[in-house]
């Protein structure tokens, strides 16, 4: 079984990460829901 080769240079970046696997629109959005997120009572 031969693994697909990734083309891309890893990134810390979520935002990329989710653009990467597909997601964009959450991609996108993603700064906004971690900035609410901290937010958020535990």
């Amino acid at each position: 079984m031969n693994l697909p080769i990734c083309a891309t240079t890893p990134s810390n970046s979520l935002p990329t990460q989710l653009e990467q696997i597909g997601l964009h629109a959450v991609a996108s959005q993603a700064d906004d829901f971690l900035a609410r997120a901290k937010h958020l009572p535990p």
